[in-house]
């Protein structure tokens, strides 16, 4: 903008010399009446200050181009290049910058993006740590039990089972969908009920029997989960394993011989799901146990109600 003020007085005084030199033509001078040698001078210097005239227009113009006061027709762009990736590139200096800059000035300068996902309305997407689906919960429950009978062939027995309680661990591998597990128990039970002779008058030859059992076993189960919610599931499963079972009672207050066997046993069951936190999970199941029979001992059931609370990996 400075050498526009600085050379507009010169340019308007060479457009007006301009002007004139054209008033000087030679056409015009030749139509005077006579020819004098001064007006030919005159002529010659019009026509020299005219060419000088030019000559600065000239050098104003080459000049201004190299200065770059006036835009540059833009060069064509190459087949590879397009408008869209032109305008997609990022200015790698600010537009208000001077280009004249070093490239070490350049690079101190930040690049932002024009637009983030916050202001676009997108969440982003911050990655989840995702659980390997190995699991350990230990669990306590309460126990039940019925159809327990000593079978000896002399005696008619009728036992009452009372509360116990079972406790264990369970350890597992799952998917979404799948799962499956193995589970180490220990359940107590204690029993009281009477006694009669098979060849006796009824109610003559009661007699009182108090005992209890105990086992520990094995199962392996497998089951399928349905999402409830996003922490809550729903299971049902299966499985089936080994206890070894020991059962003594007194009869009339004399100990009778205690029983004790590995037999199989089976089980079903449901329960819920609840994860706590990302690797805590507090879960319910009712379990449904079918022992099997003993030398002395029939097949009995057990009904368990039980409380795990573990750790997810």
């Amino acid at each position: 903008m400075k050498l526009i003020h600085l050379y507009l007085p010169v340019f308007l005084i060479v457009l007006s010399i301009d002007t004139l030199a054209q008033y000087a033509d030679e056409d015009q001078l030749d139509s005077l009446p006579y020819r004098n040698p001064g007006l030919s001078m005159v002529r010659e210097q019009l026509t020299e200050h005219s060419q000088n005239i030019k000559n600065v227009q000239a050098n104003l113009r080459a000049l201004e181009e190299r200065l770059q006061l006036f835009p540059t027709a833009p060069a064509l762009l190459s087949k590879k290049e397009s408008i869209g990736e032109l305008i997609a590139e990022p200015l790698a200096y600010p537009l208000d910058s001077d280009r004249s800059q070093s490239p070490a000035d350049l690079s101190s300068v930040e690049i932002k993006p024009l637009i983030t996902a916050q202001k676009m309305g997108v969440p982003e997407l911050v990655p989840k740590k995702t659980r390997i689906g190995f699991y350990i919960l230990p669990f306590l429950a309460l126990q039940g039990s019925s159809g327990l009978n000593y079978m000896h062939p002399t005696l008619k027995s009728n036992i009452e089972h009372q509360l116990g309680f079972a406790s264990g661990w369970r350890v597992g591998a799952e998917t979404k969908r799948l799962f499956v597990e193995g589970e180490l128990f220990y359940n107590r039970n204690e029993f009281k009920g009477t006694a009669e002779l098979a060849n006796s008058i009824p109610g003559f030859s009661s007699l009182s029997s108090v005992g209890e059992s105990e086992s520990f076993g094995f199962m392996v189960n497998a089951g399928v989960k349905f999402s409830l919610s996003l922490e809550t599931e729903f299971l049902i499963g299966a499985g089936f394993g080994g206890m070894n079972q020991e059962i003594g009672f007194l009869l009339a207050g004399f100990p009778v011989p205690e029983g004790e066997q590995t037999v199989f046993s089976g089980q079903l069951f449901a329960g819920v799901n609840h994860q706590l936190a990302e690797h805590f999970r507090l879960g319910a199941r009712y379990r449904w146990m079918r022992v099997g029979k003993m030398d002395l001992f029939s097949y009995r059931s057990l009904h368990l109600a039980e409380l795990s609370l573990g750790y997810v990996f």
